[in-house]
């Protein structure tokens, strides 16, 4: 500690990194116990549909990247979505050597069971703010995000 630094406890209800944690805590174990119990689907295994259902096609590799993991943890989610033939997994016509994910039926039902319920909680946890304040919102969390990346970057797909 530097000369004249005063010694302040940290209030950790206070500091903004674990106010953040515990939000996005309270809306991954709302929405799990859902999909969970569905779909047999993990935390996990959701945010990897959800990117694929967006992205798709995609490479395990892009998966990682665009899920900010790494590619151990990208495989066990491709691995796990695998066994409930929520994705296909083909070889990519133009690169024998790249597997393409894409989503298959089973997956495209889970996931258009569970949207409608993310965008209600989503609506209901920012009920109170106005569309002004949302936008402000939006764009202060785009900012910490990419601050985040710079400080902490994805790990290497």
């Amino acid at each position: 500690m530097g000369k004249g630094t005063e010694r302040k406890p940290l209030h950790l209800g206070q500091w903004l990194p674990f106010r953040m944690w515990t939000v996005a805590n309270e809306v991954g174990e709302s929405m799990e116990g859902f999909y969970q119990e569905r779909f047999g689907l993990t935390r996990v295994g959701w945010q990897a549909l959800a990117v694929i259902a967006e992205h798709e096609p995609l490479s395990a590799s892009e998966l990682a990247r665009k899920m900010h993991v790494d590619n151990v943890q990208a495989a066990r989610a491709i691995g796990h979505l695998s066994d409930l033939r929520m994705i296909s997994r083909r070889t990519d016509s133009q690169d024998k050597r790249r597997v393409v994910l894409r989503v298959a039926k089973a997956g495209w039902t889970a996931y258009w069971a569970i949207v409608p319920r993310a965008r209600s909680l989503e609506e209901v946890l920012t009920r109170d703010l106005s569309a002004q304040e949302l936008k402000v919102l939006s764009e202060l969390l785009g900012r910490m995000e990419a601050r985040g990346l710079e400080l902490f970057p994805a790990p290497e797909a």
